[in-house]
Order: structure tokens, then C-alpha cells, then sequence
């Protein structure tokens, strides 16, 4: 679906997630300066957002970075991001199946699931 040669991908999911952690595990996955650079423009793009806001929007992004990237790029997550990206979880998983795919999937996720 991301256009990934069949032979360069893991076979099954356990493999990928192996692989992953072994990667990040690794120095081969760093978080460099201009990495710093770039994740500022994504966890804060448009600039008319108070910077505190923007930060507490970043969340999802905060809860699901590996610790050793979370670190490399600053970000602090703790209990009370645990506490909200679980209730968000929670109400996701009540809502999203009530809402058509039109809003539940993003255009280019439907595109790749019809192409196969």
C-alpha cells in the first residue's frame, strides 16, 4: 500500500514490530538537528496557534513515539498524557464505528484500500 517492495518488507506483523524496535534500538534511527527542525513545523503547523496549545494538541504524537525519539526531540509525556490519550482511546473506539467511512477514513487511506 506504500508502494514498499514486497521482498524488502517482514512477512507477518510480529516481524515488522521486531524489526522496528530493533531499528529504533539501533543507532541507525536518530533524532538529528534538522529532525528538531522539521518536527516543529509538524507538531506546530499553522503559526497562529498559541505554542502551549499546539504542544498539548501533540499528544497522540508524544504518547506513540518510541521513549528514546520522544527524548531526542523534547517531548515530555507522562501520567496525565496516559490518562487523556486513554480516554481518548475509549471514546474513539465508542464513536468511530457510528460514523460513516466518508469522516472516519482519510481520502488517501480509502484510495489505498481500493487499490488492494
Amino acid at each position: 500500500m506504500f508502494g514498499i517492495p514486497d521482498d524488502l518488507m517482514p512477512p507477518t506483523r510480529r516481524e515488522l514490530i521486531a524489526w522496528m524496535h530493533e531499528m529504533i534500538e539501533s543507532d541507525e534511527i536518530a533524532v538529528t538537528p534538522l529532525a528538531r527542525d522539521l518536527a516543529a513545523a509538524v507538531l506546530r503547523p499553522v503559526r497562529f496557534v498559541p505554542l502551549r496549545v499546539a504542544e498539548e494538541s501533540a499528544i497522540v504524537t508524544r504518547a506513540l513515539l518510541p521513549a528514546k525519539l520522544r527524548d531526542g526531540y523534547g517531548l515530555k509525556s507522562g501520567l496525565p498524557d496516559s490518562l487523556l490519550l486513554a480516554l481518548g482511546r475509549r471514546a474513539a473506539r465508542l464513536t468511530l464505528p457510528l460514523m460513516p467511512s466518508r469522516l472516519r477514513m482519510l481520502p488517501a487511506a480509502r484510495t489505498a484500500l481500493r487499490a488492494g
